[in-house]
């Protein structure tokens, strides 16, 4: 059996260099393929949220309770999360482990914000 996610990125990848060459290169530029790597685009590790900007106190939260039951009080886990695999995730909102982002492309702005620490403009649908 053969699992099939047909999508214009794949045709890319598969060599038809006509596909999303533009979306790879600004994926790359933009440090994405740091934590999202191989065939399903994943992580192999747990990755710290916030690097640059505090993700969490911009949320509103105020103890590493509040975030997950697994995180004490000064843990070095306290911010970092499974990578999660990108293939397909246009389809898989709500996004973030919290949910509190519903479209994709704020997700992705929110991304390059507080793990890269870079501002990326607004874009059309």
């Amino acid at each position: 059996m053969t699992l099939l996610t047909p999508s214009r990125l794949n045709a890319y990848l598969r060599g038809d260099r006509r596909g999303e060459l533009r979306g790879y290169q600004l994926f790359k530029a933009n440090h994405c393929a740091t934590c999202h790597v191989g065939k399903n685009l994943d992580g192999q590790s747990f990755e710290r949220m916030g690097l640059p900007a505090d993700y969490f106190s911009v949320r509103g939260y105020t103890s590493a309770g509040q975030r997950s039951g697994k995180c004490y009080k000064e843990s070095l886990d306290c911010h970092a999360f499974k990578t999660p695999m990108l293939r397909n995730v246009e389809l898989t909102a709500p996004y973030f482990y919290d949910g509190r982002r519903a479209e994709l492309h704020a997700a992705v702005r929110d991304m390059a914000t507080y793990q890269v620490g870079r501002r990326l403009p607004q874009c059309a649908s």
